[in-house]
């Protein structure tokens, strides 16, 4: 049952924490004097670097945090993840028949909102690299619907 848990918060965090930690209101809003801040910030600086490098202005990386910021915004509007974190948490083999039917959807449409985060990182990104990032981007969707199948009884 663990590896179940671990499975579905791992495929909702990991999708929700690209989108938050590229957002500009997270690195903001972070505690400056935090580990955890400085490590954004470097990881932002990263990023505005090799968007610079890789496109030759500052306007790919401009508009990659606009669409992070949107694309969080869409996240949220898309799953509820109150409900979502609570339901996980209690999730057994007698109660995947309604979990399952109310979150699959969410998901998928919650990955939708990443469509436009993903192209908008093409200019920050060598062709090579963003071939993976689209790859990667691409098993998520395959990942949820194995997952959702039958109510996830791959799961259980």
């Amino acid at each position: 049952m663990a590896q179940i848990k671990a499975t579905l918060v791992l495929l909702a965090i990991l999708a929700i924490s690209t989108v938050t930690i590229a957002s500009p209101r997270f690195a903001r809003d972070a505690d400056s004097s935090s580990e955890e801040s400085a490590e954004t910030g470097e990881m932002m600086k990263e990023i505005q670097e090799m968007c610079r490098n890789n496109s030759g202005s500052d306007e790919a990386f401009v508009t990659l945090m606009e669409s992070a910021q949107t694309t969080f915004t869409c996240f949220v509007g898309a799953i509820d993840m109150d409900g979502f974190m609570s339901d996980l948490y209690t999730l057994t083999n007698e109660t995947r028949s309604t979990f399952f039917p109310r979150y699959c959807p969410q998901l998928r449409t919650a990955y939708k909102c990443t469509n436009k985060l993903v192209n908008d990182f093409r200019p920050c990104l060598e062709e090579d690299d963003f071939t993976i990032v689209q790859a990667l981007s691409g098993i998520l969707p395959d990942a949820v619907d194995l997952m959702c199948k039958n109510e996830g009884e791959i799961l259980f």
